[in-house]
């Protein structure tokens, strides 16, 4: 387990103990022991252990921030407080906070709040596929990589048409949209990759997410 701290101007008692992935604190026993490898326990789970951060396991290890409380004219070591890579067994000394002296009590862990490695990825992909875009001509190269349009459609696309294998999608468009999607194409120096077009590409081809994900460089 490592244990890092975050200084908080507070004259709050701090006493903590570990005993493998227990950790007590302030008479109340965390057991942490069942976070998954890569998931994150955010603060609000854990209501009263005093966490800054989610709890995480990297590499099998547990990371713990803890609010370290101080008074006035704080000393250095207070105020700058070393990380506890791997925190000790038993009594846990923090600057001004000695440790306790045995566990406490065990304290509830709402694991309903526990976000998964999985869960964590696939949030990480969604804010990609939100903020990702690229150039029209790298994505032209890309369809015709991966055989969505010929390499005389992929020339035509370049230069701003809309590649005939796509037509049929736009024609399917209300009058509006069709426009509003041949300029945007015509005049687009990038392509979102939740642009309008490519979505509606996209369900009129049966394409996953994982497919279009591709053409727009996700490995």
């Amino acid at each position: 387990m490592r244990i890092e701290l975050t200084p908080i101007r507070s004259e709050a008692v701090l006493s903590v103990h570990r005993q493998d992935e227990v950790l007590s604190v302030n008479g109340t026993a965390w057991d942490l022991s069942p976070l998954p490898e890569g998931a994150r326990l955010p603060p609000g789970a854990c209501d009263g252990l005093g966490l800054m951060a989610p709890v995480t396991r990297q590499g099998g290890v547990l990371q713990v921030v803890l609010a370290l409380p101080h008074g006035l004219d704080a000393p250095e070591a207070v105020r700058f407080p070393a990380a506890l890579d791997p925190a000790p067994q038993g009594p846990v000394d923090l600057p001004g906070h000695p440790g306790a002296t045995g566990p406490g009590a065990p304290g509830l862990i709402d694991w309903a709040q526990m976000q998964t490695a999985e869960a964590l990825a696939e949030q990480d992909r969604i804010a990609w596929r939100a903020a990702r875009e690229v150039t029209r001509l790298d994505l032209v190269l890309a369809m015709a990589g991966a055989g969505l349009i010929a390499p005389a459609s992929a020339i035509a696309a370049a230069g701003g048409g809309i590649p005939p294998e796509f037509e049929a999608v736009v024609a399917a468009m209300p009058a509006p949209a069709q426009a509003e999607a041949r300029i945007r194409w015509a005049g687009a120096v990038t392509i979102p990759r939740l642009s309008p077009l490519i979505l509606a590409v996209q369900a009129a081809t049966g394409m996953t997410d994982t497919e279009t994900d591709a053409l727009f460089g996700w490995a």
